[in-house]
């Protein structure tokens, strides 16, 4: 069973935990704050381009905003109709960060005349309590998302009129920017520096001015060779990061063409490879799959993206490169991670989840994870990373890769699974994957091996799970049995009950499958779901059992078979 803290911390604790697990990146920063108190910001140029509105409002989160009701993940603050959050006391460090962030703002300014007033207001009240420094505000993370977010929202805080307001924000806004501008090497986080150069060229293209242009366009290039393959993946292996980029991308191409200048060519292209990979992760509600520091995304964001390209790209069924594969057949799709974990600077935010899976039918989602978001607290965070959160095989309760610190960002990452083989094969109109790792040789010598079957028209699922010794492996004297589990989690919309030895999902919309499995130790257990920003209660099957270590992967007990079987009606 997972367990989790549904609490607010304080003092000693939260300063803990906080610490523990956001590494170099959470502390507050160390350096002296006169330089950045004294500089005056050159107010001539202000802005001539303003960044058109990508994202669709969060009219959910607006409206609670309006009513002065604070939420981020499972902590919330209500406040009196006219305070300020950050002038009061608020449950942790970590809902002091996202607020900072200010991911809210565009959501506010949505919804009309009042969200407006109350957007300005609260950008003003900011400006006045940390405008010009604050060591823990300032850090670059949240500094570099409050001023994308500031510049999203730039006609609505920087119209041009140079009042006193507008000068005062202008003047804070360039005084971050050359913050980000000089610290910018310094800094650990990948999504981070990604973020920072979108705002260096953003802010050159919205003041229109060539001084350093070229500067910004090369340092973007260089994150976009460093940070995206060839496949347009994030190298974190995250669908989400990509899913980000991508918006950040249309931004950016939409100022050049504001500008009446060329879009630079690898931009046009990561444009392209980011589209092909975000529609490799697509599900049938629209939405994604919430892989290794992931979450679902709101389903009219594709709306959105579809604006920026004149064609779907022709489905994959692999990712090779990032370690994805996607069975689909009819309205049945099952995506498999496969893929070995990123390099220990990329990896802060991956899941040790090797052979986990993502199976929906049409716009229903069935098995998932427990998914990720950076909304809930950074205890939950690590929690859901670990292997028991995903729907795989889990070796005596341990992770398919050992979670290690990295000695620079003081964040802990995956090591790398060892010998990761997988297999894609199409037959008939029916879908084969064998895949392997060796994940668990570092605890008991035993391998992993997966394989599904799905049939032509997606109304069955054939999956084994086994764990079997290498030949190079040697004879075990220690015969002791090693304990398993193989875990489904059932996404939230989906109910799930049990007769006899066959379990029911039940989603809110389309047909009920059954699921069955050779092992007679089969519970439903508690488990939760976090990839829509919040702690959501949910169940997941467990299939438990002992395996020999010495003995064959073809046979119980070293060998589970099971099945979804769609009830066609």
């Amino acid at each position: 069973m997972l367990e989790y803290t549904n609490t607010h911390l304080h003092g000693v604790d939260d300063a803990e935990i906080w610490e523990r697990h956001t590494g170099t990146e959470g502390s507050e920063i160390t350096l002296s704050s006169t330089h950045w108190d004294t500089q005056s910001p050159d107010l001539e140029n202000g802005f001539v381009f303003f960044p058109n509105t990508i994202a669709p409002p969060d009219f959910l989160r607006s409206d609670s905003i309006l009513r002065n009701i604070w939420q981020f993940g499972n902590e919330t603050v209500e406040l009196e109709t006219t305070a300020v959050p950050w002038l009061n006391h608020l449950p942790s460090r970590h809902f002091r960060d996202r607020l900072h962030r200010f991911n809210w703002l565009a959501d506010l300014f949505a919804i009309g005349a009042a969200g407006s007033d109350r957007a300005r207001y609260l950008v003003d009240s900011w400006i006045n309590v940390f405008g010009h420094f604050d060591s823990f505000a300032w850090r670059f993370e949240p500094t570099a998302d409050r001023l994308w977010n500031w510049l999203k929202c730039g006609n609505l805080l920087f119209s041009g009129n140079q009042s006193e307001r507008e000068k005062s924000r202008l003047m804070a806004f360039k005084r971050q920017v050359s913050y980000l501008e000089a610290t910018f090497e310094k800094t650990r986080s990948p999504l981070a520096r990604w973020r920072a150069v979108c705002i260096f060229v953003a802010h050159r293209m919205c003041i229109q001015t060539t001084e350093d242009l070229h500067w910004a366009i090369e340092r973007l290039q260089k994150e976009c060779l460093s940070q995206f393959s060839s496949e347009g993946c994030h190298v974190s292996r995250s669908p989400s990061a990509s899913f980000e980029a991508l918006l950040d991308v249309a931004l950016l191409v939409d100022l050049f063409h504001q500008a009446n200048t060329d879009v630079p060519r690898f931009l046009k292209e990561l444009q392209s490879k980011l589209f092909s990979a975000i529609n490799f992760f697509r599900q049938g509600d629209d939405g994604i799959a919430p892989f290794n520091g992931g979450k679902e995304i709101r389903p009219e964001l594709f709306d959105v993206i579809r604006r920026f390209v004149d064609s779907w790209p022709k489905q994959k069924t692999t990712l090779r490169q990032a370690g994805f594969y996607r069975m689909e057949r009819g309205e049945t799709l099952l995506i498999l991670d496969a893929g070995r974990t990123p390099e220990p600077e990329f990896g802060s935010l991956a899941h040790a989840g090797a052979f986990g899976i993502e199976l929906s039918d049409g716009a229903s989602r069935l098995i998932t994870s427990c998914g990720h978001s950076l909304e809930v607290n950074p205890a939950l965070q690590q929690e859901v990373r670990k292997t028991k959160s995903h729907s795989t095989m889990c070796l005596e309760g341990a992770d398919s890769a050992v979670f290690t610190q990295c000695p620079r960002s003081k964040l802990f990452s995956p090591e790398i699974v060892p010998d990761v083989h997988t297999r894609y094969i199409e037959d008939n109109g029916c879908v084969w994957i064998n895949a392997q790792h060796a994940g668990y040789h570092r605890l008991c010598y035993l391998t992993h091996n997966r394989r599904l079957y799905m049939n032509s028209d997606g109304t069955q699922i054939i999956g084994e799970d086994s764990v079997v010794r290498p030949i190079s492996g040697g004879v075990k004297d220690n015969r002791e049995q090693i304990g398993y589990a193989i875990r489904f989690h059932i996404h939230p919309s989906t109910a799930i009950t049990q007769t006899g030895d066959q379990i029911w999902l039940e989603p809110n919309i389309g047909s009920r499958w059954a699921f069955k499995t050779s092992n007679a130790n089969v519970r439903i257990e508690p488990s939760i779901y976090v990839a829509r920003d919040t702690v959501e209660e949910t169940e997941q099957i467990v299939v438990y059992g002992k395996a020999d270590p010495a003995g064959l992967g073809s046979k119980p007990p070293n060998c589970v078979r099971w099945t979804f079987k769609k009830q066609v009606e």
